[in-house]
């Protein structure tokens, strides 16, 4: 959980408190919130939910207390190993996803079935089938329209595209210090002939190459053309 992930929860909340205003009514009639990480890749210390309340800091976990009634977070590893198999997914029958998926995927459907279960309400008004097909309404229309913070929300990446920059962020440092190591050998040499100095460019950037092909293992080459 690193801090691109608290980010993108900062735009939640603000969200959540916008669409709470003034309200000062009972917590209980409030709604619940459920912190879904997906294409999770790291090894977490704990249980996701201990390890969200080290990581936020006092102003979320207040936002997050004054918004909802209760609040929980889990983990979904990636369905597939390979990126070949990520691009065919949704053709992918569930019992070909990884084990593991499988099994955090039905924690999650227990989850939310026992989250559904329970009679909803805004405010103090309970939320019946038309009340709720008029809100997801609204909530499909103001993504559309791209208003506002939802369309903040719609534009998220998720967390391989995450690591996908920031591995892509580190090729291309990596590149620049080796172009900058080369060239400042040459500085001690100076003055040359601006032979020489196009002859020791093409090298350094031969190595600036090198290392940010080296170090952009995995990432596709998109992200790279974005960062230049």
């Amino acid at each position: 959980m690193d801090s691109s992930a608290t980010e993108r929860l900062s735009t939640i909340l603000a969200v959540a408190e916008q669409m709470l205003g003034q309200d000062n009514s009972d917590i209980t009639t409030r709604p619940s919130f459920l912190w879904v990480l997906r294409d999770m890749q790291l090894q977490m210390k704990g249980d996701p939910k201990t390890e969200m309340m080290e990581k936020l800091e006092t102003g979320h976990i207040r936002k997050m207390k004054r918004s909802f009634k209760e609040f929980d977070c889990v983990t979904l590893p990636r369905p597939v190993d390979t990126e070949e198999g990520l691009q065919e997914v949704e053709k992918m029958e569930f019992v070909a996803l990884k084990s593991n998926f499988q099994e955090d995927f039905f924690m999650l459907d227990r989850i939310v079935f026992r989250l559904a279960d329970k009679a909803a309400s805004v405010g103090a008004t309970q939320v019946t089938g038309s009340v709720l097909c008029e809100m997801v309404t609204r909530y499909i229309d103001a993504i559309r329209d791209r208003k506002g913070l939802l369309s903040s929300i719609t534009e998220l990446p998720s967390q391989a595209q995450l690591i996908a920059k920031m591995a892509a962020e580190k090729a291309l440092k990596d590149g620049k210090a080796s172009y900058s190591k080369a060239m400042d050998a040459v500085m001690p040499r100076l003055p040359i002939s601006l032979s020489q100095l196009h002859s020791e460019h093409l090298t350094a950037l031969a190595a600036a190459e090198k290392a940010v092909t080296e170090g952009a293992v995995g990432v596709e080459e998109g992200d790279l053309q974005e960062l230049y």
